[in-house]
């Protein structure tokens, strides 16, 4: 393993709504819909449809079309536009089976009241086209909208409710069908339900490198600022093979905190749907020689750097798994999208003193007579 480790270090790393509780039962319209009065259609789960505006798209008929491998999530989607206001609305899932009578289980379908935020205003001039209004953005599970009164509609309004459908590594392979309900008042819409399965399976180990920004001022959301929480946000993310950008409230230089952070991601690490552990550092000043002139710039802290690599690698040597498969280094904060020639120097000079760092951690554990020379 000694001798892999430079080749460990030198290829370290790639560059790289809630709502309020309607504590008052909102009384019925004398002008509510009803079924007759509510068009139901659907749309491909990634079209982002708008709660407030014409859909000009193609709707397509109500029904539920799902296509997925095994050990996956698929999604789709429902919207209703009602005439008139919807006071309330209810989903109630029935049976899903192939023609063998396997049963495609309910426990794998969650159901979620779409939520929409307003944009109103584009920042941006070169989407100038695009329109402003109310997206889709959070998705609440549905008993807990309707808990809090959320299951309803106001005329001519489009509201969608999403379905997420998961399969196992053990589910039959073949066509599912079924349908589910959606009630508003007395009455009833029957939604037909095709989930083809196909005999591929998902690879549970995640390969694709990805880095979600929820550690970006998260805490201005949440009544709970604690790392406990925060490790909701990661762990959910994982549930979808998805990385936190950080795995830690914040990145922390003591020694004692440093090796719990190399303990925390020893313990995703392990997690084979983490793919990405970024590796904290600090910002300093860097000097190098470029082509024979002595230069300084804003770079990384390179005592903290080489302790982290230090600490990394001597968790792999100890546990045996190397964990630098899963690091990866993103410099966000000292070259970022550079666009001047003063930030391109920027970019040699960290990457010169980043490529140093690495060779002289590499050099400590060749050195090191305690690391086994296997």
């Amino acid at each position: 393993m000694k001798k892999i480790i430079s080749v460990f270090l030198t290829a370290l790393m790639v560059f790289s709504l809630a709502g309020c509780a309607n504590t008052n039962a909102s009384k019925k319209s004398l002008y509510s819909a009803s079924l007759s009065d509510v068009e139901f259609w659907s749309a491909p789960a990634t079209e982002k449809v708008l709660k407030d505006s014409e859909y000009k798209g193609t709707k397509n008929a109500a029904k539920l079309d799902v296509v997925m491998a095994k050990a996956e999530y698929e999604s789709a989607q429902i919207i209703m536009t009602p005439k008139k206001d919807v006071d309330s609305y209810d989903v109630i899932l029935g049976e899903i089976t192939n023609e063998d009578g396997d049963v495609f289980p309910l426990e794998n379908v969650k159901v979620y009241n779409q939520k929409y935020i307003e944009v109103r205003k584009v920042y941006d001039d070169y989407y100038t086209d695009t329109p402003m209004g109310f997206y889709p953005d959070a998705i609440l599970p549905f008993e807990t909208a309707k808990a809090y009164g959320e299951n309803k509609i106001a005329a001519g309004d489009n509201q969608a409710i999403r379905f997420s459908f998961q399969t196992t590594s053990e589910t039959v392979p073949g066509l599912y069908t079924g349908s589910f309900t959606i009630k508003i008042e007395q009455a009833s819409k029957t939604i037909p339900v095709s989930i083809f399965v196909y005999d591929t399976l998902v690879s549970e180990e995640s390969h694709f490198k990805s880095m979600f920004g929820a550690g970006w001022s998260f805490a201005n959301g949440e009544l709970d600022d604690t790392e406990a929480m925060y490790d909701k946000y990661t762990d959910a993310l994982l549930e979808y093979r998805l990385c936190n950008s950080y795995i830690s409230r914040g990145w922390v230089f003591s020694d004692e905190e440093m090796a719990k952070y190399v303990d925390k991601s020893f313990k995703y690490a392990q997690n084979p749907l983490c793919s990405t552990i970024r590796f904290p550092y600090a910002t300093d000043v860097a000097y190098v020689e470029i082509d024979g002139v002595r230069k300084k710039q804003s770079s990384f802290d390179e005592r903290y750097f080489k302790k982290y690599v230090l600490a990394y690698a001597y968790k792999s040597f100890e546990t045996g798994y190397n964990i630098f498969d899963k690091l990866i280094i993103y410099f966000g904060g000292i070259i970022d999208e550079p666009g001047s020639p003063e930030a391109y120097e920027r970019v040699r000079i960290v990457c010169t003193a980043y490529k140093k760092c690495l060779l002289e951690c590499a050099e400590i554990l060749m050195q090191d007579t305690s690391i086994p020379a296997t």
